[in-house]
């Protein structure tokens, strides 16, 4: 059975089979996956394949970066002495849930 009559058969709308690849992508990048696991589940080489054709800015992603941003204690930050190139640590951050776990069903 040939994609398209698979699609038309289960009365689905059309979707290239190469689609549902960039959407995988996009759906795990907007879970919260990181880059490199992504790169590896679609079988590409080059870590920029994945990150300049597969993924692209999202209002998902966005959204999920500012509410970060906004849960975060300034207090909490220890930064490195001056002259250490080192990044700053945050005690007691909370595992944030994959936007798809809550509730999230924009994908259009």
């Amino acid at each position: 059975m040939t994609w398209s009559r698979l699609l038309a058969s289960n009365k689905l709308p059309h979707v290239k089979l190469h689609g549902l690849r960039y959407t995988a992508g996009m759906l795990l990048r907007e879970s919260g996956a990181d880059l490199k696991t992504i790169q590896e589940r679609l079988r590409h080489t080059k870590l920029d394949t994945t990150a300049n054709i597969y993924t692209h800015k999202s209002e998902a992603i966005s959204r999920a970066a500012a509410d970060q941003l906004k849960e975060l204690n300034p207090k909490s930050i220890k930064f490195a002495p001056a002259g250490e190139n080192r990044q700053p640590f945050v005690e007691n951050r909370q595992k944030k849930k994959p936007l798809w776990a809550k509730g999230f069903k924009d994908f259009s």
